[in-house]
């Protein structure tokens, strides 16, 4: 019978904090449900991309028709 050696215990990494605006920034997509747009059409997608400095918290929303590489960037 094999014996499993004990799992290694999880050390979480330091967070490294920002020095400087732009240094990080984290972006979010999100589907953006017909019942949520006031006046759209039916049927038309929207998605709604979220940028965040992680250094000074400044938010940025934008919504596209288009989930893609370009509406990304």
């Amino acid at each position: 019978m094999d014996v499993k050696p004990p799992n290694p215990k999880y050390i979480p990494k330091p967070y490294e904090q920002m020095e400087h605006p732009g240094q990080r920034v984290q972006i979010d997509v999100k589907f953006v449900p017909d019942s949520c747009l006031a006046g759209g059409e039916k049927g038309k997608k929207s998605y709604q991309y979220t940028a965040t400095d992680e250094y000074s918290r400044f938010r940025y929303l934008e919504a596209f028709e288009e989930h893609s590489t370009y509406s990304s960037a």
